[in-house]
C-alpha cells in the first residue's frame, strides 16, 4: 500500500517483481528515491524467474516494459519526499523485526506549516520563471527542491523533493533534495574558507584579469566571469560577495585543488571528497552534490564551524506506546576555526560588497541580516 497504493492481492507481475527486489536493500532500491536502481533490480528479479522456469522471456520483457504508478498523491501522503526519506532512515534505527511488527508511530522533525509554505513558494517561483515578461526568454525551469535545517540541532524542518510528486514528466517522485546536482557557485565559500584557514584574509587582493591554466591532462582552461568582464585588482571580500569566477579559480590554484574537497568534507559535504578529477573547475561547481549535503555544509558555517549530523526522526513508539527510539543529540564537532566561519559568513552577509554584481534592493536582500549565496546550475 505504501509504495503502490493497493493491497497485495491486486499486484501484477511487474509490481510484485519490483517489491520482491526491494527486500535485499529497501533503501538502495527504493523506487521513490532511486527509480533507476529499482527498475534494474526489478529486471534482475524477472530474469531470475525466467532462469528458474517461472516465466517466459517474453513475459519478463512485457513486465519490465510496464509503466509503474506509485502511491504518493495528497490522498496518500503529506510531504511525500520527507515521508519516504524518514521511512528509509527508520530502517537504520530499528530492527527488521520491529518494523515488521507494524503499528509504529514515527514522529519526524518536519515543521508542517513551514513545509507547506516551502512547497507553495517553490511552485510560485517556478511559475514566475516559466511566465517570462515579453522581453525575456523562456527559462524552461520545471523542477526544484527545498531543504530547511534547524541550525542548532541539525533537524530537517523542510524537505521538498519536487514541486509535484506525481508529475512523471519531471520525475516528480525522485527526491531532488537527495539527487546529485551541480551546485554552481554555491561551493565557492568552501574555497574561501580553505584560504582563510591558510592565512589569507578578506582584504587579500587577487587580480581579476584574463587567465589561462593548464589542466592535469595538458589542456588549457580559461575561466570567464558571468558578465564576460574583468574587474582588475579585487579583494577576496569582493571576489566572494560578487561571485567572480576568475578570482575563485585563481585562489584554488594557489591553495592546491585538494584544499576544496578537504574543506567541503569536513563541513559535511562528503560528495565533493573525491572530486579532484574536476580540477580547478570544481570551485565553480562542476562536481555534483546532493542539496541536503550542501545545506549541511552551510549549517556548519552558520554554527561557527561546528559540524552536526542532520536527522529527520525525533521519536518512534510501538503500538502500545513503548518508546523504541528517541533521538539523542551528540555534541557538535568543531571542524573549522570559528574565526574562519565568521569571515565567510560576514562576507556573505555584506550587502555593500555585492553591489557591483547584484545592485541595491536585489532579491538577496531578505529584510534581515542574512548570509546568502547564489549558485547557477
Amino acid at each position: 500500500r505504501a509504495y503502490l497504493g493497493k493491497p497485495v492481492q491486486q499486484l501484477d507481475l511487474a509490481e510484485s517483481a519490483l517489491l520482491a527486489g526491494l527486500i535485499q536493500s529497501p533503501s538502495t532500491y527504493n523506487p521513490l528515491n532511486h527509480p533507476e536502481a529499482a527498475l534494474a533490480r526489478q529486471r534482475q528479479v524477472l530474469d531470475l524467474m525466467v532462469e528458474a522456469g517461472y516465466l517466459t522471456a517474453r513475459q519478463a520483457d512485457a513486465a519490465a516494459a510496464e509503466p509503474l504508478r506509485f502511491a504518493g498523491s495528497a490522498d496518500h501522503m503529506l510531504a511525500p519526499h520527507a515521508v519516504v526519506y524518514a521511512r528509509d532512515e527508520l530502517a537504520h534505527l530499528l530492527s527488521p523485526e520491529q518494523i515488521a511488527a507494524g503499528g509504529l508511530r514515527v514522529y519526524t522533525t518536519i515543521d508542517w506549516p513551514l513545509q507547506r509554505k516551502a512547497e507553495q513558494s517553490l511552485r510560485q517561483h517556478l511559475e514566475r520563471l516559466n511566465t517570462p515578461k515579453p522581453d525575456e526568454p523562456a527559462h524552461q525551469v520545471h523542477n526544484g527542491a527545498v531543504v530547511v535545517l534547524d541550525v542548532p540541532s541539525g533537524a530537517i524542518e523542510v524537505m521538498v523533493g519536487s514541486p509535484n510528486y506525481e508529475d512523471s514528466s519531471i520525475d516528480g517522485a525522485v527526491n531532488g533534495a537527495l539527487a546529485l546536482r551541480q551546485p554552481g557557485s554555491s561551493v565557492k565559500p568552501f574555497t574561501y574558507a580553505a584560504a582563510f584557514e591558510r592565512g589569507y584574509s578578506p582584504a587579500t587582493v587577487i587580480s581579476d584579469v584574463p587567465s589561462t591554466f593548464v589542466t592535469e591532462d595538458g589542456r588549457a582552461y580559461t575561466p570567464i566571469n558571468y558578465d564576460y568582464r574583468y574587474h582588475g585588482l579585487v579583494s577576496l571580500r569582493q571576489g566572494l560577495a560578487n561571485s567572480y569566477n576568475v578570482v575563485a579559480v585563481k585562489l584554488l590554484d594557489q591553495l592546491g585543488v585538494r584544499a576544496l574537497p578537504d574543506m567541503a568534507h569536513r563541513l559535511g559535504v562528503p560528495a565533493l571528497a573525491d572530486s579532484v578529477e574536476h580540477g580547478l573547475a570544481m570551485t565553480l561547481g562542476s562536481a555534483e552534490v546532493p542539496l541536503l549535503q550542501l545545506v549541511t555544509g552551510y549549517a556548519t558555517l552558520a554554527r561557527e564551524g561546528r559540524y552536526r549530523d542532520t536527522y529527520i526522526i525525533e521519536r518512534v513508539e510501538a503500538a502500545d506506546g513503548t518508546v523504541l527510539y528517541q533521538h539523542q543529540p551528540t555534541p557538535a564537532t568543531q571542524v573549522v576555526d570559528p574565526r574562519v566561519a565568521y569571515l565567510v559568513t560576514d562576507i556573505l552577509a555584506d550587502a555593500d560588497a555585492r553591489l557591483p554584481t547584484f545592485g541595491p534592493n536585489s532579491p538577496l536582500e531578505a529584510g534581515l541580516i542574512a548570509a546568502v549565496k547564489t549558485g547557477t546550475t
